[in-house]
């Protein structure tokens, strides 16, 4: 299933509300977000929310956040969360002004979210460097 909820506005109290359904229904498999809060204020409590969520989902595969406006403390606790789940593969989120977490390089960061890999493409792309051996 997928659920798209770009290009609408939506509350911190809505973004909590989409990380309840994501942490109690394992249906979703790509989750498009984009564009849903251009413009901040100060208060950024749903995203923290979310992170939460992507913690304990393990069917979500895509994650698509770009064009939002997302505090670098949220982003860190959104990427942070990636350490627990193992199911998210592909991620889209915009990082050109924030600063990096600690934790990840920015080379992991550049692979892990600047380009769009699927996991069959890194397993062909590694059978071919063995082949080669």
């Amino acid at each position: 299933m997928h659920l798209d909820v770009s290009r609408n506005l939506l509350t911190d109290e809505a973004v909590k509300s989409l990380a309840d359904l994501i942490t109690k229904f394992e249906g979703i498999r790509s989750l498009n977000m984009m564009a849903i809060r251009p413009h901040m204020g100060k208060k950024d409590t749903g995203y923290a929310d979310l992170a939460k969520a992507l913690k304990e989902n393990k069917s979500i595969e895509q994650l698509d956040l770009r064009d939002n406006h997302i505090l670098e403390s949220s982003l860190q606790k959104l990427i942070e969360s990636l350490e627990y789940n193992f199911v998210l593969s592909e991620i889209k989120v915009d990082l050109k002004t924030k600063k990096l977490p600690t934790k990840f390089s920015s080379y992991a960061l550049q692979s892990m979210f600047e380009f769009s890999m699927s996991k069959e493409d890194i397993q062909i792309s590694t059978m071919q460097t063995t082949d080669m051996d």
